[in-house]
């Protein structure tokens, strides 16, 4: 088979947790870099990206609430949840960047995240300065990202994993 024999392969072998009626997009978070790639596995969107506030970003601080990166695990979100801050946040200052969607956990990552005695909450967003206390920060690659995903139809599956890190071939 040209597609191999993995049938649910465009929905990360969960079928009823994610749908991907155009099996497009999946993406992933290795510390430095957040990868989408289609569904033949073709690179669509690379962007530099951190987690973790300054001087927090390596993966060994993943359990530091409030400091450190986004757990390692499975995450998703809706391409059509980007959204523009809310206005109290742009006035106020807060360096969410000009967008932001919302990551779920899926299965054991949200009881690691529990764990670890944080609460969730984990956006991908950009922003102005970089370090983010457990969100994905894209810095002002938030407009490329949100215009790569504008008309997906469907969740995308994010895979955070640190197994690499750090790469230097990526820096």
């Amino acid at each position: 088979m040209l597609g191999g024999t993995n049938l649910y392969a465009y929905v990360g072998n969960d079928p009823v947790n994610f749908i991907d009626p155009l099996g497009l997009h999946r993406a992933y978070f290795d510390g430095l870099l957040l990868i989408v790639k289609d569904d033949y596995g073709n690179v669509v969107g690379n962007y530099r990206a951190s987690s973790g506030r300054i001087g927090y970003m390596n993966p060994k601080y993943q359990k530091c609430r409030d400091l450190g990166p986004i757990p390692e695990g499975e995450y998703y979100f809706d391409p059509a949840d980007i959204e523009r801050p809310p206005l109290l946040d742009r006035i106020m200052g807060s360096d969410w960047g000009k967008y932001r969607v919302r990551l779920f956990p899926l299965g054991n990552t949200a009881e690691r995240i529990t764990s670890f005695n944080r609460t969730g909450g984990f956006y991908i967003h950009g922003g102005r300065v970089e370090g983010t206390a457990g969100c994905i920060d894209t810095g002002d690659r938030d407009v490329a990202f949100r215009d790569l995903l504008r008309d997906h139809g469907g969740l995308v599956p994010l895979y955070v994993d640190y197994s690499n890190w750090p790469d230097p071939k990526s820096w």
